[in-house]
């Protein structure tokens, strides 16, 4: 199964550290997209090279500044073209099965692209269901 994966700048706490480790077995995933950026995008590809049969695809934003320039190594990944942060979040849900996002707080926050690609994927022509790991490693689950 393919996860998508979005979150916080500020990357993830130890709790959702161990949230997401959880889904990631608990699910099945055998390929994670990421966006590259610095914080949870980051510790994402961390947590995915960790484990030997994960394959990582990254989609890099245009915008230089908060990239995180990880690479796949050992043929486990692919790197696509750059594209604005909005657009490489959709491509992140539209090329998977699922999404795991990781917020900095515990209610939605405004103009975030964490919240904005979840709120993306829950929308019923997308039907993605959403496993959102709170900063206290909780997990609640939408499905559109």
């Amino acid at each position: 199964m393919r996860a998508g994966f979005t979150g916080t700048r500020w990357g993830m706490t130890s709790g959702q550290k161990l949230g997401v480790v959880k889904l990631l077995s608990a699910l099945g995933i055998t390929e994670v997209h990421h966006g590259d950026c610095v914080g949870s995008d980051s510790d994402m590809h961390d947590i995915a090279w960790a484990n030997e049969d994960m394959f990582i695809i990254i989609h890099p934003p245009v915008k230089r500044d908060l990239r995180a320039w990880r690479v796949p190594r050992d043929f486990r990944g692919q790197i696509l073209e750059e594209k604005t942060y909005l657009a490489r979040d959709r491509d992140i849900v539209d090329a998977t099965d699922i999404l795991i996002a990781t917020s900095h707080a515990f209610v939605e926050e405004k103009k975030s692209g964490t919240w904005y690609t979840m709120n993306y994927a829950r929308q019923p022509e997308i039907n993605h269901t959403v496993y959102w790991v709170t900063p206290d490693g909780g997990v609640r689950q939408w499905k559109a």
